[in-house]
């Protein structure tokens, strides 16, 4: 997922004046400063990048208790490197970026070391999995649906 927005936000016009109309969000607009474009009625496209209250909600929740996973996980001494490597024809992975590149122990070639596959997942199936997450009790699902995720 992008950057999103709340599309219930009623400020939503006033943080770009061309999205604003009479009654709320201008027809037939986009934003050149948010993904967010409208529709002839006024209301959001699909190609907008904005989530209801409710979604938005489930998705700042997730976030809090996968923090305070890792937080405990870092705490107890689990800072496994365990870096990913995106399942496309990009082969972009976590070593590309990393600042500890020239200092890691991270070999693909040797025994043990692997990256973590990431299967890109549409923002549907990402929020489904979240709404699960936020619904279990189990005190390891936190860390089976950011594996799943990542």
């Amino acid at each position: 997922m992008d950057g999103l927005l709340n599309e219930d936000d009623p400020i939503l016009p006033a943080m770009d004046d061309s999205l604003a109309g009479e009654q709320g969000l201008a027809a037939n607009v986009s934003s050149s400063i948010m993904p967010i474009a409208t529709n002839k009625d006024g209301g959001l496209k699909k190609i907008s990048k904005a989530v209801t209250t409710g979604d938005f909600e489930d998705l700042m929740t997730f976030t809090e208790e996968k923090l305070k996973t890792i937080r405990d996980e870092i705490m107890a001494g689990h800072v496994e490197v365990n870096p990913y490597r995106k399942m496309d024809s990009s082969g972009e992975n976590a070593c590309m970026y990393c600042a500890y590149r020239g200092i890691c122990r991270f070999d693909t070639r040797l025994p043990g070391n692997a990256y973590r596959m990431i299967e890109k997942l549409s923002d549907d199936d990402v929020l489904r999995k979240v709404r699960e997450e936020n619904e279990s009790s189990d005190d390891d699902a936190p860390r089976k649906v950011r594996e799943e995720i990542e």
